[in-house]
Formats: structure tokens, C-alpha cells, sequence
């Protein structure tokens, strides 16, 4: 696993559950993504499930810059899809909350949140359907992000 350890005053950092690191910012590469998180300290960690982030980290950084509190945001969200059979198995949800494909941000606090989880239902190679279960119970942003859109 590659990693480029970040410091805390970082404002941005990528973790990869697919591919390799060919961004900028300080990144962690790896499917496990609890293991990514916990190997990050960011204002805001960029996930990614699919795409390429790497063009639009500099807006993504301008416009992360007029949100404040809790985040966990997107290019759009996925609403009122199946759950994949494995985290339906564990979770009995029948329906995925609301979660974003291809790229989600999370602050800090939400980061932090996720990587001390011990126990499933985000299993090392689960995307990000799994992440939404997790986060569903928060009152966060979820407005989606501008910047996000051409990316993924």
C-alpha cells in the first residue's frame, strides 16, 4: 500500500479503494477503506470508488472551503437503490440510504467516525452503499458538490 501520511492541518487527502495514487494531496491507496481512513488526517478526506478525482481537486478545495460542521457530500446522491446482496444480508435494509457513487467527502469528524469502526456492515472491499448505511443516522451536509460533477 502506497501512502503519503497527511497532517492535520491538510486541508485535503484522497483515499483510493481502486487504483493508484495520481494526485497532488496526500493519498492512501488500498480497497480496505477503514484502513485508509485511519492512515489520513484531513479537514475533508476525498473517497474514491470510481473516477478520476485528480482534475478537480482544486475546485473541490475552493468550494469545500464555503462548507463548515460535518460533511459527507458528492456529485449527486443515489437514492432508492437495492442494497447489494452482501451488506443486505447484514444490514436487512432492503433499500441503500442515500449515498454517493464514484466520489464521496467526508470531514474530518465523519472520517474519524468510520476509521474506529470495528465491526461490519463496511467490510474491506464494500463501496459505497456501505458507506451511506454507516452515515444515514447523521444530521449532516449532504448538499452535492459542484466540483464533483465532470469527475465522476
Amino acid at each position: 500500500l502506497a501512502s503519503v501520511p497527511a497532517l492535520p492541518s491538510q486541508g485535503l487527502a484522497v483515499v483510493m479503494t481502486k487504483g493508484a495514487c495520481a494526485v497532488d494531496v496526500p493519498c492512501v491507496a488500498g480497497p480496505d477503506l477503514r484502513a485508509g481512513l485511519r492512515r489520513t488526517s484531513a479537514k475533508h478526506v476525498v473517497v474514491v470508488f470510481g473516477g478520476n478525482v485528480a482534475p478537480c481537486l482544486s475546485s473541490l478545495r475552493k468550494e469545500l472551503e464555503m462548507r463548515s460542521g460535518p460533511l459527507y457530500a458528492g456529485a449527486a446522491p443515489s437514492r432508492n437503490v437495492p442494497l447489494p446482496a452482501s451488506l443486505e444480508e447484514r444490514t436487512k435494509l432492503g433499500v441503500a440510504p442515500e449515498h454517493f457513487d464514484g466520489v464521496a467527502v467526508l470531514s474530518a469528524e465523519l472520517a474519524s467516525y468510520v476509521a474506529s469502526q470495528a465491526t461490519p456492515p463496511l467490510l474491506a472491499g464494500d463501496g459505497p452503499a456501505a458507506l451511506g448505511v454507516w452515515l444515514a443516522p447523521f444530521d449532516v451536509d449532504r448538499r452535492p458538490l459542484a466540483a464533483l460533477r465532470g469527475c465522476v
